[in-house]
């Protein structure tokens, strides 16, 4: 959230400069500032309450620590399945959150169904998934 302010505010300040030094709109300047800047496209795409990762070269199980590692707190294992749109959730247990769980890259309840993204996991992601499209 910093992060986004800073860069909020940064645009504000370079439109503002841009506008009184060269005597144009507001929506002028807005525009040329919109213009210089270099978009990053997220890897995970939040929308009408889905989750949906944007990497469709990514394998499943890049895709379920990606999710994981997003997300705050733990997800239940039917939220994963429906956020990687795998089509088998006894499949997606099978290979993915079970050799997960074994590696400690998450902590996968049996009974209860919830993940959780550990440290391995995060720090995994961290050097070896993109988070930008």
């Amino acid at each position: 959230m910093d992060a986004v302010l800073v860069l909020n505010m940064a645009k504000w300040l370079v439109a503002e400069l841009i506008r009184i030094f060269h005597s144009v709109e507001t929506a002028e300047a807005t525009q040329a500032v919109e213009g210089l800047i270099d978009r990053t496209v997220p890897l995970i795409w939040r929308v009408a309450g889905k989750v949906r990762v944007l990497n469709p070269t990514l394998t499943m199980r890049q895709r379920a620590l990606a999710v994981l590692y997003v997300n705050n707190g733990p997800l239940a294992e039917d939220e994963l399945v429906e956020s990687v749109e795998h089509s088998n959730p006894t499949v997606f247990r099978r290979d993915v959150l079970i050799p997960l769980h074994k590696e400690k890259l998450i902590e996968y309840d049996g009974d209860t169904k919830e993940i959780h993204v550990s440290p391995l996991g995060v720090k995994f992601v961290e050097e070896n998934i993109p988070l930008q499209v």
